[in-house]
């Protein structure tokens, strides 16, 4: 909810949020329907972003989240080309949304489909460990707020401008080399400047390995494909 102020008048402007698991999927044409009905001016969508083994069974698979982000991305779309009233769509924790949107955009406008992946290479996707950090309540330092896994120091013991600096720590170093330092699909993927190598959590959780690929891209093997 958003809170402006115009001449003395009070504006609430509320939005709506939705986590997209495999129990609220069912549910996102009628999270739209009400986003409608009540004229919200902002709708943001999270995929499910796991750092353990267990919530892994919660998510969806990729053939599911492919076909939700292609609804959201239509009604995105919609929204657009509608002058009568503001929205804003928003999806966050699954880096792959925006190549995404840039392959069906290709399809339809090639001139749009540059320009979304230019705005796409300025942000750099993921940005765990290079623009983003989280300090937990006992002062341990994680490359985000998921990567509760991994700790690079405590900023009782160490400024965190110490710590945040240091070259002398792997993962540090793994993080800010995103373009070689992935495996699997991750690590061959096109699209690698985009994303950003998604989420790091996500595929400590599923492969064990901090380098390992993230298991909800749902992009397909020849679309990544760098041939």
């Amino acid at each position: 909810m958003q809170v402006v102020q115009i001449l003395g008048t009070i504006i609430l402007k509320v939005g709506l949020r939705l986590s997209l698991t495999a129990h609220t999927v069912q549910g996102l044409p009628e999270i739209f329907e009400l986003f409608e009905k009540e004229k919200l001016v902002k709708l943001y969508i999270s995929h499910l972003n796991y750092s353990d083994a267990a919530s892994k069974n919660f998510a969806l698979e990729t053939v599911q989240i492919r076909e939700s982000m292609r609804f959201v991305i239509q009604k995105a779309l919609t929204y657009m080309n509608d002058n009568s009233f503001t929205r804003e769509i928003v999806t966050g924790n699954n880096e792959a949304d925006g190549p995404f949107f840039y392959l069906l955009m290709q399809q339809e406008d090639t001139r749009k489909a540059k320009s979304i992946y230019e705005r796409l290479s300025m942000t750099g996707g993921n940005s765990s460990g290079v623009r983003l950090a989280n300090i937990d309540p006992l002062g341990e330092v994680h490359p985000d707020p998921f990567c509760r896994g991994i700790s690079l120091g405590n900023v009782r013991q160490k400024p965190f401008s110490q710590i945040w600096q240091t070259t002398d720590h792997s993962f540090v170093v793994s993080l800010r080399g995103r373009k070689t330092k992935f495996l699997g699909r991750c690590g061959n993927c096109r699209f690698i400047d985009l994303c950003g190598g998604n989420s790091r959590a996500r595929a400590f959780a599923h492969t064990g390995d901090w380098r390992g690929s993230d298991p909800m891209c749902y992009l397909t093997d020849e679309e990544i494909s760098k041939k």
